[in-house]
């Protein structure tokens, strides 16, 4: 094992690393990997289940779903002191919330935003039922609302959160009745987009997965791509509008998409209430992670836009 490497992101440690290895007394070759473990003293379940990511992957992968390959998957303790999976290393570039220059070099973003649509429109159409075994009943649009109540009083600050129950207020009178449910990926944003060549060459961190209301992942989209949403230090890169990305959505899928304000409501509603809830974690040293300082002050705003596009 060679060039082990620490790779970016916000939740769970993930390390890049090759390693040299003979199969079956072939000749040796190099091979790239992602190691994938639950972040320290956090149960092995939910969000950290990294087996059950592992089984979903090659489910996906099996439905012809861009996914990374898995390699191996465990939950014996022996070999990281926690369960692990390791997947293929996948060319290409992503980018984050904290780069603003992260589209530089990457081409046409809108020909990449389109791909990006292109990628979750054949996502949404796969037949979820080749994944229940993994992903369980389908998401309740009600339940999971409420079930992010518990978090709101666990804020690194109070403020940022103030306006959360009149959101949560006007989700609730709005709901949608019946949407299309599919297989969701639960947290489709730029960083978890891997881009080459103006297209998209996978699409990571299956952690949030669930089978629901497809627009759920539209919404999420848009959120990660409205500059009303983030305030400084946050400054988005060029980036498709949401409504270039909910237009195209529409031409691809053939949705009428008439609900997407609420969606995207609901994104901000529940990114919201995580990033005030990792801040709270980092300031009492239990997850340190000075990112969530930095993103504090949109939250106020992501969560003010939210309310503004159910008003009208």
């Amino acid at each position: 094992m060679t060039e082990v490497r620490a790779v970016g992101g916000h939740a769970g440690l993930t390390l890049g690393f090759d390693l040299q290895w003979t199969p079956d007394g072939r000749p040796a070759r190099n091979e790239a990997l992602i190691l994938r473990l639950a972040p320290p003293g956090v149960r092995a379940a939910g969000p950290a289940d990294v087996v059950r990511q592992a089984r979903l992957l090659r489910c996906l992968s099996s439905l012809g779903v861009p996914v990374p390959r898995v390699r191996w998957s465990g939950s014996d303790t022996r070999y990281f002191g926690t369960p692990f999976h390791v997947v293929e290393h996948v060319r290409g570039r992503t980018f984050g919330l904290d780069e603003p220059d992260g589209t530089r070099g990457m081409g046409d973003v809108h020909k990449v935003g389109r791909d990006a649509i292109r990628r979750l429109v054949e996502l949404h159409r796969v037949d979820p039922a080749g994944a229940t075994s993994v992903l369980g009943e389908p998401l309740d649009l009600q339940t999971d609302i409420a079930r992010w109540d518990r978090f709101i009083e666990r804020a690194g600050d109070p403020q940022l959160v103030v306006d959360v129950p009149e959101l949560r207020s006007k989700l609730r009178t709005r709901i949608p009745r019946a949407p299309r449910i599919g297989i969701l990926h639960g947290d489709y944003q730029w960083s978890n987009i891997l881009v080459r060549d103006e297209r998209i060459a996978a699409m990571l961190d299956w952690e949030l997965a669930a089978l629901g209301p497809v627009w759920t992942d539209l919404g999420w989209l848009c959120l990660f791509s409205d500059p009303e949403c983030w305030a400084p230090p946050i400054v988005l890169p060029p980036l498709p509008s949401p409504l270039e990305l909910v237009s195209e959505y529409a031409r691809q899928s053939g949705d009428d998409v008439d609900e997407i304000d609420w969606y995207r409501a609901h994104a901000a509603y529940k990114f919201g209430i995580i990033a005030a809830l990792n801040l709270g974690l980092h300031l009492r040293g239990k997850r340190h992670d000075p990112f969530w300082e930095e993103l504090a002050p949109s939250v106020p705003r992501m969560i003010t836009h939210g309310i503004e596009l159910l008003s009208t």
